[in-house]
């Protein structure tokens, strides 16, 4: 779970909360960009992104439950072959906001695994 801290107190679940929200996350992402990007080792071993998000949209689903849909662009180098590989990653979470008016993302946590598990 990343908590970030306390947002203005949202009253209600309107336009306006949507677009405090939006503008809170956009003025912060520094502080939950790299978790929500999180591994990249899926994609290729090499992977890494710097640019860090870009917020698309936030959606209202309901009580204190938000969605954030996001993208980010990543790059792969791959050494010797000098070859650059390239790309934007779409994705979406789902969010809280708590009475206190702080945003509760729940990020997985995976382990780290090897396929020396295998054997």
């Amino acid at each position: 779970m990343l908590t970030l801290p306390n947002v203005t107190k949202i009253q209600n679940k309107s336009s306006n909360s949507i677009a405090e929200i939006m503008s809170f996350l956009n003025k912060n992402q520094k502080l939950f960009s790299r978790d929500l990007i999180g591994d990249l080792s899926h994609i290729h071993h090499r992977a890494d992104s710097l640019s860090g998000i870009k917020i698309n949209t936030v959606s209202h689903n309901g009580n204190n439950n938000y969605s954030l849909d996001f993208s980010f662009d990543w790059f792969a180098h791959t050494g010797c072959g000098h070859t650059v590989h390239e790309d934007t990653e779409h994705q979406c979470i789902m969010f809280k906001v708590t009475e206190t008016g702080e945003i509760e993302f729940n990020i997985p946590r995976y382990e780290e695994r090897s396929t020396l598990e295998e054997f």
